[in-house]
């Protein structure tokens, strides 16, 4: 697995929070894939973080279902 460009400023669940980009190749079906990470340092101190992970060829069809997934969180303070 690589990194594919810095970090990046993100909103998680109205928090800021970074991105990460990253890519490897699958173990099932040797296809690349993408691979984001996302995390957020909550009040706590906990860190939360969410990762999604498609097939390089696919991934700007599912990116709209996991950016909605990620603007669904709300973190109850």
């Amino acid at each position: 697995m690589r990194q594919t460009e810095d970090f990046r400023p993100t909103a998680i669940g109205g928090r800021d929070g970074l991105r990460a980009t990253l890519q490897n190749v699958s173990e099932v079906t040797g296809e690349e894939e993408r691979v984001q990470v996302l995390a957020t340092r909550l009040d706590n101190g906990n860190l939360f973080y969410a990762v999604a992970v498609a097939p390089e060829s696919r991934y700007d069809d599912y990116a709209p279902a996991f950016q909605r997934a990620i603007e669904s969180l709300r973190f109850v303070r």
